[in-house]
């Protein structure tokens, strides 16, 4: 996880993200179905729109260490960077077994 205490400044408006448009990141999030990616994607468009990040994270309820996580993400592996660090959660203690 990036930390909080990163010198790297996230831009705001136009300076974040340059090269994609805020129309670009509506229409990704309007096809995403995956909801914790659609959450990322509404907070690369709220800094599009010059949003703080703890703006942000209180519009998406979210705290402000994880918007601040995923929009430097978004800043240093680009768009894509929101597929990044997907966690399946933790392992099941029970055998199939004890599942069935």
């Amino acid at each position: 996880m990036c930390s909080v205490k990163s010198k790297e400044l996230i831009s705001k408006g136009i300076g974040f993200l340059p090269g994609t448009s805020k129309s670009y990141l509506l229409k990704c999030h309007k096809i995403e179905t995956e909801p914790k990616i659609c959450d990322k994607l509404m907070a690369h468009i709220h800094r599009k729109d010059g949003g703080s990040i703890r703006g942000i994270g209180r519009t998406l309820n979210r705290p402000y260490t994880t918007i601040h996580d995923w929009l430097l993400r978004a800043v240093q592996l680009g768009t894509l960077g929101r597929y990044e660090m997907m966690q399946e959660g933790r392992p099941c203690w029970l055998n199939s077994k004890q599942l069935a």
